[in-house]
């Protein structure tokens, strides 16, 4: 499947210098704030697909994506290393980085990454966070040309293209407060008795987790602690004090064994059934 171009996104109402974006542009920074499920991975590909001329941006082997969260300066200096080669595919005109969840990035990471996007002009560098633009490092801030901030998606639009009655897309579209990926999810779900924020559903005023502890340990094993500190955000955002308290353990160093940690927690926290 080929990549979401720009003039397909319908969750936002894009400004007409991305949707007029030339694939000569000298644009070449960007760095995308909003909350979840917003659109910010989403424009961060179609971005890149046109700028750097291909259709399906997960099948180029020029386009990297990186989960800050989930990485250290060694991917960083990687990252920075790559820029300085061209492109190994000659049907593609740059490279291109998407940086997710940008803030989540160390000082020596940061500091890693400032000099190869002050020098690069040639290669696409999008960041994407989920807070706000004032929590990251200036001098990083400072390095993307161009800041765009994506408000809550028009999730009602996208229901009512998708083919949900008015009453469905209404229903839906106030439960996910801006998020469309909760909203599409949320589709075939008790709407009325459901809301789900990110990792966490609360039911009936009881919060369960929204993973199976099948998909919990594969999370958990991927990174402990960056889906701890997710799911504690959640937890607190959702002011559910005594599974945030059960969840708040001091984890193993060894991945595996840190996600049963987490699981154990878990259902000693009422979030997971069996």
């Amino acid at each position: 499947m080929s990549t979401l171009q720009l003039h397909q996104i319908k969750s936002q109402r894009l400004p007409a210098d991305i949707l007029s974006l030339s694939p000569s542009s000298s644009l070449r920074k960007f760095l995308f704030t909003g909350p979840p499920g917003v659109g910010k991975t989403t424009l961060a590909k179609a971005i890149a697909a046109r700028l750097m001329g291909v259709d399906d941006v997960d099948r180029a082997v020029e386009f990297m994506h990186v989960n800050c969260a989930d990485e250290g300066i060694d991917r960083i200096r990687a990252l920075a290393e790559s820029s300085r080669l061209p492109p190994m595919d000659p049907g593609v005109r740059c490279k291109a980085f998407l940086l997710d969840e940008i803030h989540a990035l160390g000082d020596k990471a940061v500091n890693a990454l400032l000099i190869p996007l002050e020098r690069d002009a040639v290669n696409v560098w999008i960041a994407c966070t989920s807070r706000p633009i004032g929590s990251l490092d200036g001098a990083l801030r400072s390095r993307f040309a161009y800041h765009l901030s994506l408000g809550a998606a028009d999730v009602r639009s996208v229901l009512l293209d998708e083919g949900k009655d008015v009453a469905t897309a209404d229903r839906l579209a106030k439960l996910a407060q801006g998020d469309l990926r909760r909203a599409l999810a949320g589709g075939t779900g008790d709407a009325e008795a459901t809301e789900a924020v990110g990792l966490v559903t609360v039911v009936d005023g009881k919060a369960t987790l929204s993973l199976s502890p099948e998909r919990l340990i594969a999370r958990a094993v991927a990174n402990p602690f960056s889906f701890q500190a997710a799911l504690l955000d959640d937890l607190m955002r959702l002011r559910q004090w005594p599974a945030h308290a059960a969840m708040a353990l001091t984890l193993s160093q060894r991945n595996d064994i840190a996600a049963h940690q987490l699981v154990a927690a878990a259902m000693r926290a009422g979030l997971l059934r069996g």
